[in-house]
């Protein structure tokens, strides 16, 4: 019988890019025990030719759904799984939540950092063509910040604080998924594919939206500790990389449950320490829309580096909330002078007894404009580009009023706290 005109150009293919596979000898099997054999769609590690003939993959068999290759776990979706994943309240039935207020126990088997994070994305001129461009890539909106006149250091805590969140940015531009090796279908989403926002659960599902995050690892999220308590767990949500939270089906971003909640032992209702690990109740799955971020180093330092904040929070101080999520960019500044500008708040003694100790970022608009986070994005990112891959440099935590030229924004430093972080990723 001759063959079809598909399965030749399919052929086609298969031949032209043959010494960018390499086989195993046992089909259906792979050497690596961390990854399994699917069909290459499936694998977002091999959505593109150049990611193909950059990273070679290895063909482990073929079935009626393609070429079948060995993917990384973080990287397979699992067989029949949606990409836009919701899950609603636990059941009564659900086991133990985590509710412990400290570091959890550390055990030998404890995941470790995922190997593929932090991927910069472009939004291409051809993708968004009526969007004026910067030299950065960005449409830049101004909106300034009404200062409060009052001299109070404000802090992101229950009750009658001030909470941080984005101000004088843009929205963020969507992003494409470039075209696949085999075609099909392309996934929309956004610069920021970590960015988490948490919300409550209610009659009409999870919403009533209080605090950002960042994704870590496929089961782990990073936020601030004055955000959530442990007991708070079984009654919040997490959701993934969405953009506009008015259109559920505008880019294909995940939803999760709360397992577990571990703030940092040593915080005690103020700027210091003030960081959490949120354990999800079931992994997410790796796909071009959502992705983790990189931890820096321990002990990194980017004092001067260009960094970017993001969230869902209030546009200016006492103002309104966004639908669709805001970036603003910063720069980090002069910790010294960030804390000598701090010290003549009347409350910094009792915020910071011992002072910044070296566990702050303090970031400030990097222009005349002024660029700051604000009420409704706490616990959200602070990100740096470094060496290809965008690191989380700062946790927003607190600061004095928005956009306050005197008072840069202050972030818990993420590489301060590097090893306390690994250890809770069980």
């Amino acid at each position: 019988m001759p063959l079809s005109y598909p399965r030749v150009v399919l052929l086609t293919i298969l031949v032209a890019l043959s010494a960018a596979f390499e086989f195993v000898p046992s089909p259906g099997r792979c050497g690596d025990a961390r990854q399994r054999c699917v069909p290459i769609r499936e694998c977002a590690a091999f959505r593109t030719r150049e990611q193909v003939l950059r990273r070679r993959p290895v063909v482990c068999g073929f079935s009626e759904r393609g070429v079948e290759v060995c993917c990384d776990f973080n990287w397979a979706a699992a067989p029949g799984a949606s990409v836009q994943t919701t899950e609603g309240p636990p059941a009564v039935s659900d086991a133990p939540l985590t509710v412990t207020d400290g570091p959890s126990a550390v055990t030998p088997t404890a995941p470790p950092l995922p190997e593929r994070c932090g991927e910069p994305r472009t939004v291409r001129d051809d993708e968004h063509p009526t969007l004026p461009k910067t030299d950065r890539g960005f449409l830049m909106r101004q909106r300034r910040a009404v200062i409060p006149p009052q001299l109070d250091l404000s802090h992101p805590e229950i009750g009658d604080q001030i909470e941080p969140d984005v101000v004088g940015g843009r929205d963020v531009e969507l992003v494409t998924e470039p075209p696949s090796l085999l075609g099909g279908p392309r996934q929309t989403g956004h610069r920021w594919p970590w960015m988490v926002l948490f919300g409550r659960w209610t009659d009409a599902g999870l919403g009533d939206w209080f605090c950002g995050g960042t994704l870590i690892t496929d089961r782990h999220v990073l936020t601030a500790a004055h955000c959530l308590r442990p007991e708070e767990a079984g009654t919040v949500g997490a959701r993934i990389a969405d953009h506009d939270l008015t259109l559920p089906d505008e880019v294909q971003h995940q939803q999760r449950n709360v397992s577990g909640i571990v703030r940092h032992p040593r915080y005690l209702l103020g700027p210091q320490n003030d960081l959490a690990v949120v354990r999800l109740a079931a992994p997410v799955e790796a796909t071009f829309a959502v992705q983790p971020i990189c931890l820096p180093p321990a002990g990194a330092d980017h004092l001067g580096r260009d960094v970017a904040v993001a969230g869902w929070g209030l546009l200016e101080f006492g103002g309104r909330t966004p639908d669709i999520l805001q970036e603003a960019p910063l720069r980090v500044t002069d910790p010294t002078a960030c804390e000598a500008a701090y010290r003549r708040v009347p409350q910094f003694k009792r915020r910071f007894p011992a002072g910044f100790q070296g566990t702050v970022v303090c970031a400030e608009s990097r222009d005349a404009e002024p660029r700051d986070a604000c009420r409704g994005d706490s616990g959200g990112p602070l990100m740096a580009l470094s060496d290809g891959s965008y690191q989380l440099v700062g946790v927003v935590s607190g600061g004095l009023g928005c956009g306050n030229p005197e008072f840069p924004g202050v972030y818990t430093k993420v590489a301060a706290y590097r090893d306390w972080i690994v250890e809770q990723l069980t």
